[in-house]
């Protein structure tokens, strides 16, 4: 099976049945498509309580961070090998009580771009590494192969991962590259956009508040890098 399947666009192929669309790939050759995901092992809360991510189905009921119930549309699932994504798509590890106590209330890895609810603004997880209790997950650390995975409710939603609050799929565009998007078709017969919440989004580490940089321990004007 290939790592990844990116069918929209023009492709290059080889003999293997991998199929990489040439438009998702940076200037060093790395995937840069947006996959913004949990990584296997993410506790998500649902009225039955707090349930493994890779353990859920569509049609199951979740609970949203202002304690409503609501379902599952899809999940959407990407094995990657992490060496072949850029800088801003790799994991993120979000330590215990790095936000507030018992947020998260285990560690919680995620990729870079997906956002979480500090302080009500949706902020993308790479803005808030600090290089301590959030910070790169180095590659050393990662399996050879890691799956994510991408929880998309009826719309875009706020639920609670290991305790914090967290982003429900937003970006559309992007269904294709998951590995089950022909489940999604099946499903739906074709793409549906989620609107996006009216919550403001903050994805440069500039914007970010002074206030939640001086909780966190935030230098706005650090960059820290992923390292192997």
């Amino acid at each position: 099976m290939a790592l990844l399947d990116v069918s929209v666009g023009d492709s290059d192929t080889d003999d293997s049945n991998d199929v990489i669309d040439v438009d998702v790939l940076d200037s060093d050759g790395l995937l840069s498509v947006d996959i913004n995901c949990f990584a296997k092992g993410t506790d998500i809360m649902t009225p039955q309580g707090a349930k493994r991510v890779e353990s859920l189905k569509v049609g199951d009921d979740i609970t949203t961070a202002d304690n409503r119930t609501i379902s599952i549309k899809w999940i959407g699932q990407q094995t990657t090998k992490p060496r072949d994504f850029n800088e801003n798509l790799q994991a993120i590890k979000i330590r215990k009580n790095a936000i507030a106590h018992e947020v998260p209330s285990s560690d919680l890895v995620l990729t870079a771009g997906h956002g979480i609810v500090v302080d009500d603004l949706l902020i993308n997880a790479s803005v808030l590494v600090n290089g301590a209790s959030i910070d790169y997950v180095p590659l050393e650390e990662l399996d050879d192969e890691v799956t994510y995975y991408h929880i998309e409710s009826w719309g875009h939603e706020t639920i609670l991962a290991n305790g914090v609050p967290a982003e429900t799929y937003i970006d559309y565009k992007d269904r294709a590259s998951f590995d089950n998007y022909d489940e999604y078709l099946t499903l739906y017969g074709a793409d549906v956009q989620v609107q996006e919440m009216p919550r403001p989004r903050i994805s440069a580490r500039r914007l970010l508040p002074q206030h939640i940089c001086q909780r966190l321990g935030i230098d706005r004007n650090m960059e820290h890098l992923l390292t192997a």
